[in-house]
C-alpha cells in the first residue's frame, strides 16, 4: 500500500506558513481593535478634536489629511488614516483601520477640513 501523507506534507506545511503570514496580521488587528475600551473613532466640537483619549483643539490643528500608513510589511493593503498636523510640527495619526468605506473617509476629511477652516476665520 502506498502512503500519499509523505507527500502531502511540504505543500501542507507551506501552506500552514502563508495562512499564517497572511491572515496572522488581520487577526491581531482584530484582537486589538475588539479590546479597545472606546468604540469612538473620533469626535468634534466647536473647540477640539478627540481622539484616541486626546484631546486637540483646533487652533493647534494647521493642516488636516486623509492618507496611508505606506507600505505594509505584510503585503496587506494599507490602512487608511486621517493625520492631523500641528502647528508645532508635529503629527498625530488617526488610525482607521478599514472602520469606514473610502466614501465616508473622504466625507469624514471633508467635514473635519471644514471645521478647521471655520475655526480658523473665527480666531483670526
Amino acid at each position: 500500500m502506498l502512503s500519499t501523507r509523505k507527500n502531502c506534507t511540504l505543500p501542507y506545511s507551506i501552506a500552514a506558513i502563508l495562512g499564517m503570514w497572511l491572515v496572522g496580521p488581520l487577526f491581531f488587528k482584530l484582537v486589538s481593535g475588539l479590546s479597545r475600551r472606546s468604540t469612538v473613532l473620533l469626535s468634534w466640537s466647536d473647540e477640539a478634536i478627540v481622539t484616541q483619549g486626546r484631546t486637540v483643539p483646533w487652533h493647534k490643528i494647521r493642516h488636516i489629511e486623509l492618507t496611508s500608513s505606506g507600505s505594509s510589511r505584510w503585503i496587506l493593503s494599507d490602512a487608511p488614516l486621517l493625520a492631523l498636523h500641528l502647528k508645532d510640527g508635529k503629527r498625530i495619526h488617526i488610525q482607521t483601520g478599514h472602520l469606514l468605506t473610502s466614501k465616508e473617509l473622504l466625507q469624514a476629511e471633508i467635514r473635519l477640513q471644514l471645521n478647521l477652516r471655520e475655526n480658523q476665520q473665527r480666531n483670526t
